[in-house]
C-alpha cells in the first residue's frame, strides 16, 4: 500500500521468478485499471527470453499521482504455467493533494473538514492562526483566501500567502492565515474560511469556523488552571462550554509532561448508546470526548477535568471496550490503582504562593474561589483507552455523572476533609501511585501538528 503526494513519484520493484522444473514464458505483463495511465513499467524486457528454472527478472513501476483517493490498477501477467496462467495484483494506494492546512494548537485540519472553534467573551477580541503547508512535489501558489457564509462579517483574515509554496524548502514551503473574530456581540456565529490554489488535486480547502461569544467572564480569565496562559491556547488545555448560560468546563494535562504529548479533538458528543444508560445517574454535563496523542507506548497519563462547584460530580461513566469484554458497553471508571478517576470536590484554587484565585464578577458561580477537580488516570491500551491499543493514543469517550437521589459514588474527597488546594498540585501532579513520563525528543511543529 502507497501513499502519493502531488508531483511525487513513487517506485516499486515487482520480481518474477521461474521456480518451476521447465521454462517459463511471460506472454504479457500489463498495467491495468481506471487509473493505469498514472502508472509505467521499466526495467527488464521479462517477455523477450523464456526465464530459465531459477532465473529472476525485474519490472519497476512508478507511480505520479493525478488524482484524489484511492487508486484503481492492477499489474497482470499471463504465461505458459500450466497451475496459474494468469496473475494479477492489485496496485493498493491513496492518493493526496501536496497542499494542506495545520494548525498552531490542538486542532489537526489535514483533511479540512474539522470546524476551527473559538471561545471568546463580549468585547474581546480573538484570533487563531492556521499554517498552509506545501508537503508535494509540485510548487504551489495560493490564490485567494476569502471567509463565506451567514456570519462571515464577524471574522476577518490577515495572511502571509502572498509568495509561492516552495517544494521542501522549510518556511518557504508554509504561509500562515490569522483569522479574527470581532466578538461584538453575544452568540453562536458560524462561516467558512476558503483556501483556493493553483493545485491540480486540491483546487480549494473549505474549513468551518464557529465563534461561541458569551456575555459571561470566564473563570480567571479563561484560565480555570492558573498557569498565566488562557486554555485554549495550549495543546495541553481546551475550554468547553456546557451551555447556552456561559457556564464553562476545562480539561487539561498536566504541565510536567513530555512535550510530545498533546491533547485534541476535545469536544462534547451525543450520547453514544442511549438505549442503556446505568440506571439511577443524572448526566447533566454531557458526553464528551477528546484524544490524548504523542503519550510513549504504554505510557500513563493524567486528564483533569475542572467544573465549577455547581456542577456537581460524583463520579464518572466510559463507554467502550475493556479488557474483560471486547464490546462497547457503558463501566463506572472507579479507581482501581492503576486506572480509573479520583474527585475532589469543592477544592480551594490557590496559586504556587498560596493565593486565592477568583474572578470579580462570577454569576455563573456558587463560589468564585472554588472548582471540583475529576482526575482521570489514563494507560495506553489498558481500561479506560477506547480502542485497548497500546499504540501512543488514548481515546477516551465518557460523562461525568451525578447519582440520581443525590448520593455519592465513586472515590471522592469531601471538602471540609482537604485544606486550600495549590493550582501547582495540577501541574506537578503530585498524586500517589503515578509514574514519571519519560521525555522524548521534540519535532518540529509541523510534525506535532499533523
Amino acid at each position: 500500500f502507497f501513499v502519493g503526494l502531488e508531483g511525487v513519484a513513487e517506485s516499486f520493484t515487482i520480481d518474477i521468478a521461474n521456480i518451476g522444473a521447465g521454462d517459463l514464458n511471460l506472454n504479457s505483463l500489463d498495467l491495468t485499471g481506471a487509473d493505469a495511465g498514472e502508472l509505467e513499467k521499466s526495467g527488464d524486457d521479462c517477455a523477450a527470453t523464456p526465464l530459465a528454472t531459477g532465473d529472476t527478472c525485474s519490472i519497476i513501476i512508478t507511480w505520479i499521482p493525478a488524482g484524489l483517493g484511492d487508486i484503481d490498477a492492477a499489474f497482470e501477467i499471463t504465461s505458459n504455467d500450466i497451475d496459474d496462467p494468469f496473475i494479477s495484483f492489485p496496485i493498493l494506494g491513496d492518493r493526496q493533494s501536496g497542499i494542506t492546512v495545520v494548525t498552531a494548537a490542538f486542532f489537526d485540519l489535514t483533511t479540512g473538514e474539522n470546524p476551527l472553534a473559538f471561545l471568546l467573551t463580549k468585547g474581546t477580541p480573538e484570533f487563531g492562526q492556521i499554517f498552509v503547508v506545501n508537503r508535494g512535489g509540485i510548487d504551489v501558489n495560493v490564490t485567494t483566501i476569502s471567509i463565506t457564509g451567514p456570519d462571515a462579517s464577524n471574522f476577518s483574515i490577515d495572511d502571509t500567502c502572498n509568495t509561492p509554496l516552495l517544494v521542501d524548502d522549510g518556511l518557504n514551503s508554509e504561509c500562515v492565515i490569522s483569522i479574527i473574530i470581532n466578538a461584538l456581540s453575544i452568540g453562536s456565529f458560524d462561516a467558512t474560511l476558503n483556501i483556493a490554489s493553483d493545485s491540480d488535486l486540491r483546487p480549494l480547502i473549505s474549513i468551518p469556523l464557529t465563534a461561541i461569544v458569551a456575555a459571561e467572564t470566564v473563570f480567571n480569565g479563561g484560565d480555570l488552571n492558573a498557569d498565566n496562559e488562557r486554555d485554549d491556547t495550549q495543546p495541553g488545555e481546551v475550554e468547553l462550554m456546557l451551555n447556552s448560560q456561559g457556564i464553562f468546563v476545562s480539561l487539561a494535562l498536566p504541565d510536567e509532561r513530555d512535550p510530545d504529548v498533546r491533547l485534541e479533538n476535545a469536544r462534547f458528543i451525543s450520547n453514544p448508546s442511549p438505549t442503556d444508560m446505568p440506571e439511577g445517574f443524572n448526566f447533566n454535563q454531557g458526553f464528551i470526548a477528546f484524544d490524548v496523542k504523542g503519550i510513549e507506548l504504554g505510557g500513563e497519563i493524567l486528564i483533569t477535568y475542572i467544573t465549577p462547584v455547581s456542577q456537581d460530580v460524583d463520579t464518572y461513566f466510559k463507554y467502550g471496550p475493556t479488557p474483560d469484554d471486547p464490546t462497547d458497553h457503558w463501566y463506572e471508571f472507579t479507581f482501581d490503582g492503576t486506572t480509573g478517576v479520583e474527585i475532589f470536590k469543592g477544592v480551594f484554587l490557590t496559586d504556587n504562593d498560596g493565593n486565592a484565585i477568583g474572578i470579580d464578577n462570577p454569576p455563573i458561580f456558587d463560589d468564585p474561589d472554588r472548582v471540583n477537580l475529576v482526575v482521570l488516570h489514563l494507560v495506553d491500551g489498558l481500561r479506560g483507552d477506547s480502542d485497548l491499543t497500546v499504540n501512543g493514543v488514548i481515546a477516551d469517550p465518557g460523562a461525568p455523572a451525578t447519582i440520581a437521589d443525590g448520593g455519592s459514588s465513586g472515590c471522592s474527597i469531601n471538602p471540609q476533609a482537604s485544606p486550600r488546594l495549590p493550582i501547582e498540585w495540577l501541574v506537578l501532579v503530585a498524586v500517589a501511585g503515578i509514574r514519571q513520563i519519560r521525555h522524548q525528543p521534540r519535532p518540529s511543529h509541523r510534525a506535532r501538528a499533523a
